[in-house]
């Protein structure tokens, strides 16, 4: 929400339109004017109505009904108009626009003619994702009805201005390496090769994968992105498809229409990008197209690969002319080229892949990428050729979605003893069944040798692996663990993927599924981060949002839990679409963690990595950008190279944390960034989905010192930092009586924090905690392992005396006590003071 708060365009024309708007219907209107105000957000859109009526002085003769269907965001928009002071003209209903009902709205204040201005943004990327249209008709039709049948109100009538009251659509074609990559093979099939160029796992193909459907859609920055010897390269001049009127919509937008285009350049025509003018009303245009002089910071455009005809792969020739068909409906639009881009049921076709329902259009080009599934197929052929002297097929577990990596090393390990591979899936939704599609495309029927398990990590177990040993009933553990670094959930989040790997091979290690002498592929990942200016103020899209246009946004800042820090939460950005500049980047935080060596014995600079580097230019930093590369844990010319989720494909994501004031920084500075889990490590651990979805996953610091020594001093006071954080966890779980994640965390860091550990401050130890609270569970397990009952803090006192005399944990101590043969004398009868 914050490139949209943070557009000033946008809210520049909607408050000039508005403006006007208000002032013509005073002028006109003595009823007072009554605004409707369609998926309200924090209000914004409401105020500027309000606003525009006190200038003239009429602020009572105006009042506006904000419908939200989120609850959350509808609670968000009524403490911003208060802190506003606009809400006593603006009601609020927490609904969305089809469930409001008569009885919502104020009876003694509701427009007794209609709503004289009907204002949304209800206009995404692709102009019609959101609903706009089919609301606006829904506004222009309806009549509400109180329940009792003693009064009605048409939403609207006939002299109601709509902003905005239309919209105008573009296109222009474009030829893309990318796309075009994605697109070749027999109907557009998905095929990862061998060394020698053959086939070697077929993933998907038009006709036989099930997926959504229309046209294939992804948005896109142009700016940077489109030009001559760019990733996107003009092939023709700007095409108009259509012009919408909000005021006459009929029942239904759908239309379809030819349009001729000349080529300007000789090439393939691979996709045509789109974009939009929104009319605000006469006077005032939005727009979302490319352009030299200001960044799309909020609505992108949208790119829309050519649907598959029988004219693929033609190369089109300078001057030829290339016939288009446009096709719209309420809530959507498709391009093809030619008669062929229409199906039997006179739709637009279903794209070139229909895999994209599944797997997303970055997805899809990734594995379209040749050197990305080579990189992928060699990483897992030279784990799987050190291992295929066994006498038995190899057991393989595979952690990723869709269950790639499993079929990879199915067909790789054919011709050896082969493999065993099981694919764990942990979202029911898609996950199971798109992988078993993968598998019975390429031939493997036989559940035994390929098969998927719907399951979190956390409750994998050999029985649920199913590899029983051929001379008993035991279960055997796997030979190799497969992570390709992909999860469907995060997949625009890298760090939080590299993070999923990291808990999925703990959790291998610590649930006993792996044999002693097992690996994982990739076997180690490296964090990777770069210093970032943005230019042509790209950044200001992400900055905190303070006053826009005006109006004070304080509780949208509290609501999204901003803090004293100049970071903020990590966003998803596709860094090769914005205009930048690297002041230094690609140095890894941390260096690189082998996920085969996790264990119980592992170290605290897993949950705080840090690293320095020197700026090369001048320039303000804007942003920290962060990424995950993965590469194997063999080394030598022949290594495998290095999957990387980094800028080189322009349609990945990183994950990137915005500065709220910039930094101004020097060259030959140095720059310290530091990667650290929540305190309370294990919390990251808690669930796979958990993880996926937190946005509490991780927190970045950033440091400029202007020496080494100072640099190499602020990573040792981080590893200090990072010590106590986790002994206040350990801390904190023994006094709430948190036994499960006490256990994680002493297991997971033993060179921190032990069952006997006492704070350095005031002496208070785990068990005086856990006592203190009467956590008697926690206590036994304490005492169990080791931890001396009568350890003394800095006062003086035991365990005993923090817990209530004669209690269970009382007892239980004296008991303990007993049998060591010790006095409790200073004990007994003692309370906490």
């Amino acid at each position: 929400m914050r490139p949209m708060l943070n557009d000033s365009r946008r809210n520049r024309a909607y408050g000039s339109a508005l403006q006007t708007a208000v002032e013509r219907k005073l002028s006109s209107s003595p009823r007072g004017v009554f605004v409707l105000d369609v998926g309200c957000g924090t209000g914004l859109l409401s105020m500027m109505a309000v606003r525009a009526a006190q200038r003239l002085g009429a602020a009572d003769r105006l009042r506006v009904v904000a419908c939200e269907m989120q609850e959350c965001v509808a609670e968000l928009a009524s403490k911003v108009l208060e802190e506003n002071e606009m809400d006593s003209f603006v009601k609020v209903v927490p609904k969305a626009l089809e469930a409001v009902t008569f009885e919502d709205l104020d009876p003694e204040q509701l427009p007794s003619g209609g709503f004289d201005i009907v204002v949304s943004e209800l206009v995404d990327w692709s102009l019609l994702g959101e609903g706009w249209i089919p609301a606006m008709r829904y506004v222009q039709e309806t009549e509400l009805k109180s329940a009792t049948g003693q009064g009605s109100l048409r939403l609207a009538n006939d002299d109601t201005i709509f902003i905005p009251q239309g919209a105008r659509l573009f296109t222009r074609l474009v030829a893309c390496r990318a796309i075009s990559e994605a697109r070749k093979g027999p109907a557009g099939r998905l095929t990862i090769k061998d060394k020698d160029g053959k086939g070697l796992v077929r993933l998907s193909s038009a006709a036989e994968t099930p997926g959504r459907q229309g046209q294939m859609r992804f948005p896109v920055h142009l700016d940077e992105l489109l030009g001559d010897g760019r990733p996107l390269a003009p092939l023709t001049e700007s095409i108009k498809l259509c012009d919408i009127d909000v005021t006459a919509l009929g029942q239904s937008l759908e239309t379809s229409k030819m349009l001729l285009a000349t080529m300007l350049s000789d090439g393939s025509i691979d996709a045509a990008v789109c974009w939009f003018e929104l009319l605000l009303d006469e006077d005032h245009v939005y727009s979302n197209a490319p352009s030299a002089e200001y960044f799309q910071d909020h609505w992108p455009c949208a790119c829309l690969p050519m649907p598959l005809s029988d004219q693929e792969g033609k190369d089109w020739r300078r001057g030829e002319e290339v016939q288009l068909v446009f096709r719209c409906e309420d809530s959507s639009f498709a391009v093809g080229i030619g008669m062929q881009a229409e199906d039997e049921g006179g739709r637009a076709a279903g794209g070139h892949d229909s895999t994209e329902g599944l797997f997303g259009f970055g997805r899809y080009l990734l594995l379209s990428s040749h050197e990305y599934t080579s990189t992928l197929r060699d990483m897992i052929e030279a784990e799987l050729s050190s291992r295929l002297g066994l006498q038995r097929p190899l057991r393989v577990l595979d952690m990723a979605n869709f269950g790639v990596g499993a079929v990879l090393a199915y067909r790789l390990a054919e011709g050896a003893r082969g493999a065993s591979c099981v694919s764990v899936e942990n979202d029911q939704l898609v996950g199971p069944r798109s992988a078993r599609f993968i598998q019975l495309g390429n031939g493997i029927r036989d559940v035994e040798g390929c098969c998927v398990l719907l399951a979190r990590v956390e409750q994998l177990s050999l029985e649920s692996l199913g590899w029983k040993a051929a001379d008993g009933d035991a279960f055997e553990p796997a030979d190799v663990v497969l992570f390709e670094p992909y999860f469907r959930v995060s997949e625009r989040r890298p760090v939080v993927t590299a993070l999923q790997f990291w808990y999925a091979s703990r959790c291998c290690v610590q649930r006993g599924l792996l044999s002693s002498t097992a690996t994982f592929c990739p076997g180690e990942v490296v964090i990777r981060f770069a210093a970032v200016q943005f230019v042509k103020n790209a950044h200001c899209a992400y900055r905190s949002v303070d006053s826009p246009m005006g109006f004070s946004h304080r509780a949208f800042e509290e609501a999204r839990a901003a803090t004293t820090s100049n970071l903020q939460e990590p966003v998803s950005l596709k860094l090769g679409e914005w205009p930048h500049k690297i002041l230094c980047g690609g140095e890894a935080i941390g260096g690189a963690f082998r996920l085969g060596m996790l264990d119980s014995k592992s170290s605290v600079q897993e949950i705080s990595l840090a690293l320095t580097s020197q700026i090369t230019c001048d320039g303000d930093c804007h942003a920290i950008a962060l990424w995950a590369d993965y590469g194997s844990v063999s080394s030598g010319a022949d290594a495998p190279r290095r999957l990387s989720t980094g800028p080189a494909f322009w349609w990945q994501h990183q994950e990137v944390v915005f500065l709220s004031k910039p930094l101004p920084l020097s060259r030959g500075t140095r720059i310290m960034v530091v990667l650290s889990t929540p305190e309370d490590s294990t919390a990251l651990l808690a669930s796979a989905d958990q993880v996926m979805r937190s946005h509490s996953h991780y927190s970045l610091g950033l440091r400029a010192c202007s020496t080494e020594s100072g640099a190499l001093a602020a990573i040792r006071d981080v590893q200090r930092n990072a010590s106590m954080q986790v002994e206040q966890a350990a801390m904190r779980a023994s006094k709430e009586g948190r036994l499960d994640s006490l256990q994680r965390i002493l297991g997971a860091f033993p060179d921190v924090v032990s069952v006997a550990h006492q704070e350095a401050s005031g002496g208070k130890s785990l068990l005086m905690l856990a006592a203190a609270s009467e956590e008697l569970a926690t206590v036994e397990y304490l005492l169990e392992g080791g931890a001396p009952w009568n350890a003394v803090d800095r006062d003086g006192r035991c365990a005993g005396q923090y817990c209530r005399p004669g209690g269970e944990v009382f007892r239980l101590l004296l008991n303990w006590a007993a049998r060591a043969q010790l006095l409790l004398g200073a004990v007994e009868g003692s309370s906490v003071g």
